[in-house]
């Protein structure tokens, strides 16, 4: 979101309860902001389901930003001076997506016993 403060865009902070983080708008242009941050070298990060879906309803107005090499201080705070920012066009269909798990609802038909409570 700073990033794009400095570049002159308005931005607000939308995190709860959305598919994305913030939007920035600036001349009439909206770009839908996701942000992800990780102690690793950032060569993937983890990303939700409605987000993957809200970037492609959203070709060429989606920006993912990666803080990679992030440090915890101590006291469990982000040491404010570490990390690297990458900033990407968020297009999910233009990486790699890889599943990481499913939900799981077992059909009536699989199932040997029921028991009352």
């Amino acid at each position: 979101m700073e990033h794009h403060r400095t570049q002159k865009w308005a931005v607000q902070d939308l995190r709860v309860g959305h598919p994305y983080d913030a939007i920035a708008t600036k001349n009439g242009k909206t770009l839908w902001l996701e942000a992800k941050g990780t102690e690793t070298a950032g060569s993937t990060v983890i990303v939700t389901r409605g987000e993957v879906e809200w970037a492609r309803e959203h070709p060429g107005e989606c920006v993912l930003g990666v803080l990679s090499d992030i440090v915890f201080l101590p006291s469990g705070e982000v040491d404010p001076t570490s990390g690297t920012l990458r900033l990407f066009t968020w297009n999910p269909d233009h990486g790699t997506l890889t599943a990481r798990n499913y939900d799981f609802a077992p059909g009536d038909a699989d199932r040997l016993s029921r028991r009352s409570p």
